[in-house]
């Protein structure tokens, strides 16, 4: 059916027939249901309400394929000596997927959905289901039925892991639909690093409908960097969920450099006493992009903690949005959370939203929020000319600063990336 179907538009394509267990058949079609009851949103919806896709037209998009063959390339068993494992989808497809054998050894895997989907793995099984179960949207619900390729990171107990894992979805096609998923999890103990990046070529227009699943047990430590980095034909949507267990740390790090248009949630749930998360991000929006990034700190279990700092820049016609929500339970008192929002107009014409939340359910807790939007400093601007940097030299240095605290979080394998493209965006 699958191939009968294959090029057709997403009206004729909204329900598909795969060649995958039973189990992940039952889940696909519970999302699917979710979304016939759902509507899309509309500006009327709170999250949605500087977002207007309603003149979107999204049965243009074509399913190219399924991406759910487990294939690698061959010759894929040497890993780079940076990474403890890679793993590369292109245009949907597993292309390239190797491991450390000595990691393997230890019951580390890595590997693409489909080969774990196809051992039905537990782990994946419970976290498709909890997250179809408190799917946000219409868009979300969409991804859990229509997944079309993805990666599934586990490290064992007690294993830690010093060289970062790299997973890279390159998207392609033309007024194609992409649904690239990640899953991870950690057990107790555990310590990993994953960069994820999100690319496509200069031509052909996505539509990118993204999400990703974490867990970590008790003790384990996470630090998940998330580079997204499409054309600017290109739209991209992500619905993201992480779990934060009994004295877990988890760090997450979101760029937003890509797609004309950009809108991302990303709930994290605070679930373990003596836990600590930082959500950071960047982003920099020119021409007549739109980035509309929303982020999640819910905690649920008491005595956790919980940092965010986002910072943004924004040109030309472009748009900025950035709403955060602080969210403390019944049962979260000893709550100690902040979030930071700040973000920076380059010239008239450009646009930045900032709506920092607060969601306070109990007693004796410490949570904050602060904001900030505004130009360059025009006297550190006078400063640095006056000592003779040109204008553009000045103004690229206080960019450059107002991003650097910020990309000191992110991990060292990207923070040069995210200067060189803050600096192409400049120039």
């Amino acid at each position: 059916m699958s191939t009968e179907l294959e090029g057709k538009s997403l009206s004729a394509t909204l329900w598909r027939e795969r060649d995958e267990p039973a189990w992940m058949t039952a889940l696909r079609k519970r999302a699917f249901e979710d979304f016939s009851r759902r509507s899309w949103p509309t500006p009327e919806d709170e999250e949605w309400r500087r977002t207007d896709i309603t003149a979107l037209d999204l049965d243009k998009y074509r399913i190219p394929g399924d991406g759910l063959a487990p294939s690698r390339a061959e010759g894929s068993a040497g890993t780079p000596e940076e990474a403890s494992g890679v793993i590369r989808f292109s245009g949907g497809a597993c292309a390239f997927s190797s491991l450390d054998p000595e990691l393997a050894a230890k019951g580390v895997r890595l590997i693409s959905l489909a080969e774990a989907i196809g051992e039905r793995n537990a782990t994946i099984e419970s976290a498709f289901a909890e997250a179809i179960a408190r799917s946000a949207n219409r868009f979300e619900s969409w991804h859990y039925s229509q997944w079309s390729h993805g990666a599934f990171l586990y490290v064992p107990r007690f294993v830690e892991i010093a060289r970062p894992f790299f997973v890279d979805f390159v998207e392609s096609g033309s007024e194609a639909y992409s649904a690239p998923h990640m899953i991870v999890a950690l057990e107790a103990g555990a310590r990993a690093t994953l960069i994820e990046r999100l690319t496509s070529g200069d031509e052909g227009e996505l539509l990118c409908n993204d999400g990703s699943d974490v867990r970590l047990g008790e003790g384990a430590a996470l630090q998940y960097v998330r580079f997204q980095g499409i054309n600017f034909k290109s739209r991209y949507f992500n619905n993201s969920q992480a779990s934060v267990g009994r004295d877990a740390t988890f760090r997450h790090f979101e760029v937003a450099f890509g797609s004309r248009l950009h809108k991302s949630r990303y709930e994290c749930a605070i679930d373990g006493p003596g836990s600590d998360t930082h959500l950071d991000g960047v982003y920099f929006a020119h021409k007549r992009q739109h980035f509309d990034i929303g982020t999640i700190q819910k905690h649920n279990a008491p005595n956790a903690n919980s940092r965010a700092l986002y910072k943004g820049a924004v040109r030309d016609a472009a748009r900025t949005v950035y709403q955060g929500l602080i969210e403390v339970g019944r049962n979260a008192s000893k709550t100690d959370a902040f979030l930071t929002n700040k973000n920076l107009i380059m010239n008239d014409g450009a646009r930045s939203d900032s709506i920092p939340m607060l969601r306070i359910n109990t007693n004796d807790v410490k949570c904050s929020h602060g904001s900030t939007t505004g130009k360059l400093d025009e006297l550190e601007r006078f400063y640095l000319m006056s000592r003779g940097f040109p204008r553009v030299e000045a103004d690229k240095l206080l960019i450059m600063g107002f991003f650097e605290d910020v990309i000191a979080e992110a991990h060292e394998a990207i923070r040069e990336q995210l200067r060189q493209s803050i600096l192409e965006r400049l120039d």
